[in-house]
């Protein structure tokens, strides 16, 4: 099995957190060279790992994969007033660039991921492989007298998802912490999913059909309500 490594390169502090993780991943905040790399003991598994980040700081991560696994990964960025030209970048490379053997062929064990995108917000677009992937960012605000809490814990079991007239769509990525966000009386929140490649645990693969008509389903105990979705 290769061993492969990733690396942020944080242009300011921010908050990072992989939207589709379901477990946490907690660390010490040493993992700032290859040899102290924070491991993920199964790639296979969502996982969710919160940062503070500094300027120009970059962190490792490593886990075991076998050739021809697939690999998916994202950075959730908070809407922050001056993060508005945030841009990471993920690196990965494989064990015999982090042990300082450089080979005759780089391109064929660094590859470099660049932040393509604007300031975090709604966006829809079809990979290069086909793969229809919808971003939404969603305003909550409790205008109640309670705590109310809302609840996704994993794609089969959520209070939120995408419909076509005739069928769900489950998220691939999402920013619930612990399967659920609260909001006190008077204050709102706001939280991230994307639609995408089925990631597991019940979830199934966004499609996109331009003759369908898309709503976002919300079905809390404390109400539901479909908003329709202008995708194009």
């Amino acid at each position: 099995m290769k061993k492969l490594f990733l690396l942020f390169f944080i242009v300011m502090i921010i908050s990072i957190s992989p939207a589709y993780g379901h477990k946490l991943i907690s660390h010490d905040d040493s993992h700032r060279d290859f040899d102290s790399a924070l491991v993920i003991p199964d790639h296979k598994i969502s996982w969710a790992i919160y940062e503070n980040l500094g300027t120009n700081e970059t962190k490792f991560y490593t886990f075991d994969a076998k050739k021809g696994d697939s690999f998916y990964a994202s950075i959730v960025i908070p809407n922050l007033d001056g993060l508005e030209k945030y841009s990471p970048s993920l690196i990965l490379m494989n064990e015999d660039m982090s042990n300082g053997n450089t080979p005759s062929n780089i391109q064929s064990s660094i590859q470099k991921f660049l932040y393509e995108g604007d300031y975090p917000g709604n966006e829809f677009e079809i990979s290069s492989s086909g793969q229809a992937m919808l971003r939404l960012r969603i305003l909550a605000e409790n205008t109640g007298s309670e705590v109310i809490s809302l609840k996704c814990t994993g794609p089969s079991i959520c209070s939120y998802d995408v419909w076509d007239g005739s069928k769900s769509f489950k998220y691939a990525g999402m920013d619930f912490v612990s399967g659920q966000i609260p909001i006190n009386p008077g204050t709102s929140v706001i939280f991230n999913m994307m639609f995408g490649p089925n990631i597991g645990y019940g979830g199934n693969q966004f499609e996109y059909d331009s003759s369908k008509n898309y709503n976002f389903r919300v079905n809390e105990d404390f109400g539901s309500i479909e908003i329709p979705l202008k995708i194009e």
